[in-house]
């Protein structure tokens, strides 16, 4: 059972993917996929799928802190009408397929958090949170995306922000990292089914 509810989130994964390459391809706006949000559902949904607990622990530990950002600032605004930390301020901009592609941010981190619990984080992933880090700041750099040059949130803004960033994500996807592997560490040896 715990396999085909594996199964069933990595192709939800791969799903989301499809329908967000779709409309950015039908729009004209391609390059909206080099956000993070955007392409890391194809990288759970492979990683889920191939149950590799490696690519699964470093994209969530990459993925922690900015959908828990998203969502603690649209559940906040959801309540109140502020924001919280300004990171769903552009959804007011949204046409309602837009905005209905937004929330794939209440689904990742959820997804990925419970499968990484059914399966187990792997000790040595922190290389593909630095690979894909790097990815991510040479993207973001050339094209403008994934908060490298302004951030995506308020208070972070300063005038040499772009020149932190890729230090304070690299930080603190090693801290995610070390949180998901204090919570979800390598299953004992008997339980290890995936590896």
């Amino acid at each position: 059972m715990k396999d085909v509810l594996l199964d069933l989130a990595g192709y939800c994964m791969l799903l989301v993917f499809a329908l967000t390459a779709l409309v950015h391809y039908l729009s004209g706006n391609l390059l909206e996929m080099t956000w993070f949000s955007n392409h890391t559902t194809l990288l759970i949904g492979i990683a889920i799928l191939s149950r590799s607990r490696f690519w699964l622990t470093a994209e969530t530990a990459l993925a922690v802190l900015p959908e828990y950002t998203w969502i603690s600032d649209f559940v906040y605004h959801y309540a109140t009408g502020e924001y919280l930390t300004g990171a769903t301020t552009y959804l007011t901009q949204m046409s309602p397929a837009y905005y209905a592609l937004a929330m794939q941010h209440l689904l990742v981190l959820p997804v990925a958090v419970i499968c990484l619990w059914h399966m187990g984080a792997q000790h040595n992933s922190y290389i593909g949170v630095f690979l894909h880090g790097v990815v991510l700041w040479v993207t973001g750099y050339m094209l403008n995306t994934n908060c490298t040059l302004t951030p995506c949130v308020s208070f972070l803004a300063h005038k040499v922000y772009f020149v932190f960033w890729p230090f304070l994500m690299l930080f603190l996807g090693w801290l995610s990292y070390r949180l998901l592997l204090i919570c979800f560490g390598q299953p004992s040896e008997g339980e290890m089914i995936y590896e």
